[in-house]
């Protein structure tokens, strides 16, 4: 996300540098710069600029001399991902993940799956497509896997883009590079206005004594409260799952925010139960085991 945010505010990717923390796939960049400097004023200024709205050019071009055009053709634009620059203007933060992910965690705010004109699942994020897609890229690595088609060369380069990064967190471990990584860790006061035993998705340095999160003290009060909301939800649902107390369910249901009825809640659980009937024997007594 670090790079797709170079491209949109017309930065080389390797002089751009963030911080970031939250949940896996509600994450947050609440600081982006270029060569040191805060480069959320570019990123408002094209965001101005795609929408054909006025902005101070010339106090932008005296901060950021280096400054160029945003290319007419640029791959990153933000009506790709409209929910996302909306909570940027609203928090002065950009979800690390785009709409695709940060949408799953705002449903109330997609009431019947209404997105923009679209349907979440069905001509936005197609549940079916994402699959199909997912099948092929397998499809494709199982087959060079097997020698039945040739190799990738794109998996020998330093691709842009998304993949792991397993290779380079080893070898900053094993030679105690001190790199940092995003990485999936228990908070530990690390971020303090969060909670204590939450794990949390942030930077952490990878040394000889394994991965330690940065300590960020300045993470920002409302996307906190955004996360321990979510955290919460989370919290009713293993307690519900661990005693099998089918009202702290519905009451989880009702935390997530993706159903408002209490009603709808509890049938909703029952399926889900009976979906899963063999993994939460909490929820059945012995004596209606099948």
């Amino acid at each position: 996300m670090e790079r797709q945010l170079a491209e949109f505010i017309g930065a080389p990717a390797g002089e751009v540098t963030s911080l970031f923390a939250g949940l896996n796939h509600l994450a947050f960049i609440f600081d982006l710069r270029w060569r040191g400097r805060d480069a959320w004023p570019l990123a408002r200024a094209r965001l101005a600029e795609e929408r054909e709205l006025p902005f101070d050019h010339q106090s932008l071009k005296e901060r950021f001399p280096e400054m160029r055009p945003l290319p007419q053709k640029s791959a990153s634009k933000a009506a790709d991902n409209p929910f996302s620059w909306s909570l940027f203007e609203a928090y002065g933060a950009y979800p690390a993940v785009n709409d695709r992910h940060v949408s799953e965690f705002f449903p109330e705010r997609f009431p019947q799956g209404h997105y923009y004109g679209k349907r979440l699942g069905v001509d936005a994020f197609s549940f079916e497509g994402t699959i199909a897609e997912g099948d092929r890229i397998y499809a494709d690595m199982r087959a060079q896997a097997l020698g039945k088609q040739p190799l990738d060369e794109r998996i020998f380069e330093r691709a842009p883009g998304e993949h792991e990064k397993l290779l380079e967190i080893l070898h900053s471990v094993e030679y105690d590079e001190r790199r940092i990584f995003s990485a999936i860790l228990p908070n530990q006061g690390a971020i303090p206005n969060l909670p204590y035993d939450s794990i949390l998705e942030l930077p952490a340095v990878a040394t000889a004594t394994g991965l330690r999160a940065l300590h960020i003290p300045d993470f920002p009060d409302p996307l906190a409260a955004i996360i321990t909301r979510k955290i919460a939800a989370i919290r009713l649902t293993v307690e519900a799952a661990l005693t099998g107390n089918r009202k702290l369910l519905v009451e989880a249901l009702l935390a997530d925010g993706a159903v408002t009825d209490p009603e709808i809640a509890r049938q909703m659980g029952e399926e889900l139960l009976a979906a899963h009937r063999d993994y939460l024997p909490d929820f059945f007594p012995s004596s209606d085991a099948v």
